[in-house]
């Protein structure tokens, strides 16, 4: 995600017992189109291309953040619309964002449907270690907020698994082991953050369908270009849409400009049956 977290490093592990297992739950809700195995990436257009704060059809806006905005001003997350904020907990197997807790309490005092994500590292670390610790620190997920999400993306810090910047088959087996843990912890299908570009070069991604994918492709004012992300297989649309991380109304927010913004590809009542009820 946006705004430099990949740079951090984790700390000392915590080991906690986790079970894991098949699938306990359906995909969802929502439909995130028919698996695909073959053919070239879809671009799926979700705003209007001269102002991607114009959804063609409805959707829900939010944010993610973490420790790199500190100072939130709530009243203006509220203002600007926006129902749900995804907020970093975890990063490896020790790294806990010092701002999480506040956070996610902020988001439920001011009426915003909460989440939490893990920004998951790719070798010479556990997948079960980095699934106890993400599920220690928040202790799963509570009433009214979105299943938890795994930030799978390029880290130039643990490179081990990856190659020119893209999955391959040890990288894809730790990650869906996370997500397996998860999964099997809190009883809801975990939500999968990745690109495009990154999430490839690997066999079997339909292993992954059941997962919400949450996928970026940034726009830039003065482009008009980029009217949705393409997902990668085996998905053929995206549950979630970062679609930039420099929001045009960050100061009001923030204090700088950077502010990751997302769109839902749904609607609120939608959403809320993503949540835990």
């Amino acid at each position: 995600m946006g705004n430099g977290h990949s740079g951090e490093k984790p700390y000392d592990k915590i080991e906690v017992p986790v079970k894991t297992g098949e699938p306990v739950v359906p995909p969802g809700p929502i439909s995130w189109g028919p698996l695909r195995k073959t053919g070239s990436q879809i671009l799926f257009p979700m705003v209007r291309a001269d102002n991607p704060r114009i959804p063609l059809a409805h959707a829900v806006p939010g944010i993610d953040i973490s420790h790199y905005q500190p100072n939130l001003k709530w009243g203006a997350i509220v203002g600007e619309g926006f129902k749900f904020a995804i907020i970093k907990a975890t990063d490896g197997t020790g790294s806990k964002s010092s701002t999480f807790d506040a956070q996610r309490l902020a988001a439920h005092n001011n009426g915003i449907i909460a989440g939490a994500y893990h920004f998951a590292r790719f070798g010479g670390l556990s997948a079960k270690d980095e699934a106890a610790h993400f599920l220690k620190v928040t202790g799963g997920v509570r009433g009214g907020e979105l299943p938890l999400t795994i930030d799978c993306e390029w880290d130039r810090y643990t490179a081990k698994y990856s190659s020119g910047h893209t999955m391959d088959e040890a990288a894809a087996k730790e990650i869906l082991e996370i997500l397996e843990r998860v999964e099997a912890a809190i009883k809801m299908t975990p939500i999968l953050y990745t690109s495009y570009p990154f999430f490839k070069g690997f066999s079997n991604p339909e292993r992954f369908f059941r997962f919400h994918p949450w996928n970026p492709a940034y726009w830039r004012a003065g482009t008009n270009q980029i009217t949705g992300p393409k997902s990668p297989l085996p998905w053929s649309k995206p549950a979630f849409w970062q679609w930039t991380d420099k929001y045009p109304n960050a100061r009001k927010i923030t204090g700088d400009d950077n502010l990751d913004a997302n769109w839902f590809n749904g609607s609120i009542t939608e959403l809320g049956k993503m949540t835990k009820q």
